[in-house]
């Protein structure tokens, strides 16, 4: 009988994977964020605002890719939410980058964005196998 830890023990393939894919968003997000100095392209239908949107972004598919990986949601937003704020606060000491209350409040809103769109596919998903269970 193997007492050892194991990481499939403790996670279900698919919310490893999950939390591999979570992992790595962070980096990424974690490199643009604070490491690269590169700029960053400016589309031309959010000129002005291409680093709020990616903010946004770079966080709803943060939130939609960790939340389901755990268990418990309320802490995970938090920690994403943490994770938000020690983005902007590790800009401070850097001279080519720029903390922003704009910035943290976008990263905000796309946890919430992700959160929402996880609750309303959960309960899609939840309406659709009901009216398919009751007609089978």
């Amino acid at each position: 009988m193997n007492r050892g830890f194991s990481i499939s023990s403790r996670f279900p393939k698919h919310r490893l994977l999950l939390a591999i894919a979570a992992v790595a968003l962070a980096g990424v997000t974690f490199h643009f964020a604070v490491i690269s100095d590169a700029p960053l392209p400016d589309h031309r239908y959010v000129r002005g605002y291409n680093d709020l949107v990616l903010h946004a972004g770079a966080f709803t598919a943060l939130t939609l890719v960790t939340i389901p990986a755990f268990t418990r949601p309320a802490p995970v937003t938090i920690g994403i939410a943490a994770f938000a704020v020690l983005l902007e606060l590790a800009q401070l000491p850097i001279d080519t980058r720029t903390a922003s209350w704009t910035d943290l409040a976008a990263g905000i809103f796309g946890i919430g964005l992700g959160r929402l769109t996880l609750i309303l596919g959960l309960g899609l998903s939840t309406s659709v196998q009901r009216s398919f269970t009751r007609q089978h």
